[in-house]
């Protein structure tokens, strides 16, 4: 079985990417499922738009955001 591809997003100040991460492994644990999780630090407000980043962090689940809200527009990703 391949491993579900997690993927967490993040400021480089953001205080909070690790306790995203560990608690994705957490839950991964706990349900019996593979993980492969990767960060990624989104540094310009041009990343932040095109990897559709609402904030830090942001949890990507095989690509999908694991909270996508009301985001529809470039104008609502970016940097804060």
């Amino acid at each position: 079985m391949n491993p579900v591809h997690v993927e967490v997003l993040h400021t480089a100040a953001c205080p909070h990417w690790r306790a995203a991460r560990n608690r994705v492994e957490l839950l991964a644990r706990r349900d019996g499922v593979a993980v492969a999780v990767t960060e990624t630090i989104v540094a310009t407000l041009e990343e932040a738009r095109a990897r559709c980043f609402r904030g830090s962090p942001t949890v990507l689940v095989e690509g999908c955001d694991v909270d996508p809200g009301a985001a529809t527009s470039p104008a609502d990703f970016g940097l804060g």
